[in-house]
């Protein structure tokens, strides 16, 4: 499986890796211990770097990332704070998509990024609450609201989409192309005394199916679109506490670790992607106040 990581000390630099491993398909468990797959390892192998972009640096990290069936890259800037980026062709440098301004192809605080059918680039954006989708040759097709308020987003084969957002009754809910909500499933999460409310993510939508999962948790679930739960189990991990406090590492207490991204594969195989501390988490931060 292809996936995307960014490295923001470095300039700013995108690197298209591969994940080779031994994978076990997920059955139904309830619990599911760290010792589960003692034999099984994951390989990363670097592919190519994007390009790097020191003279141009981004204005915050990278909240989403994206790539097309041609190999172009889509970046959305974490908190809308500045325009997306994109390549125009695989090799291409990455370049700001659009502009500032409430028009068609303008833009007041886009996040997310995502290519739907035909290699469109939909890009989301919640300071105006529209969602635009431009053509491959970069010129904009469609311009529709975008009701939720989410920057959690899966845009869906069909050009739908999915999103998470939480509201009283309801935390998934699948968009129309053009506007509206087409329905909404899945009950809120239920946060822990003294913590925020726990968001969601879910993963790519395969064959009307995906997973979703805390990201404070390893609880997964995996939801039909049409708004069935198929299956759930838990991952019990030493080095995941659903109870520990939220923290960055920025006044000396260990980082907390969480489920950052889940994907699917070709082979419908499930990935997580998990930011965990390393022993010597500490070396990266400088003086600590």
């Amino acid at each position: 499986m292809r996936f995307l990581s960014g490295c923001l000390s470095c300039g700013f630099a995108l690197s298209i890796q591969a994940l080779v491993a031994f994978t076990v398909q997920a059955q139904p468990l309830r619990r599911l211990s760290e010792a589960s797959c003692p034999q099984c390892r994951v390989k990363v192998e670097r592919l190519r770097t994007v390009g790097e972009l020191a003279s141009e640096p981004l204005e915050d990290w990278p909240f989403s990332v994206a790539m097309d069936s041609r190999g172009r890259i889509a970046v959305g800037i974490k908190g809308g704070k500045g325009m997306p980026r994109v390549t125009t062709d695989p090799s291409g440098p990455l370049v700001p998509l659009g502009r500032e301004g409430a028009g068609p192809g303008e833009f007041i605080r886009p996040t997310t990024v995502a290519f739907g059918p035909g290699d469109t680039l939909h890009v989301f954006d919640l300071g105006s609450g529209r969602r635009t989708e431009f053509a491959p040759n970069g010129r904009v097709v469609r311009s529709s609201p975008y009701v939720g308020g989410s920057a959690l987003v899966r845009v869906m084969g069909d050009g739908a989409a999915l999103s998470v957002f939480a509201e009283r009754r309801h935390r998934f809910h699948v968009l129309s192309r053009d506007a509206g909500t087409v329905r909404s499933f899945g009950a809120p999460t239920v946060a822990a005394q003294g913590r925020r409310q726990p968001s969601s993510l879910v993963s790519n939508v395969d064959a009307g199916r995906f997973w979703s999962v805390v990201g404070s948790t390893y609880q997964l679930e995996q939801w039909s679109v049409s708004g069935n739960r198929l299956t759930h189990w838990q991952r019990v991990s030493p080095w995941l506490s659903p109870d520990a406090p939220v923290s960055d590492g920025s006044r000396g207490v260990e980082p907390t670790a969480f489920v950052t991204d889940l994907r699917v594969d070709g082979l419908g195989r499930l990935w997580t992607i998990v930011n965990v501390p390393s022993a010597s988490w500490r070396r990266g931060l400088g003086p600590v106040d």
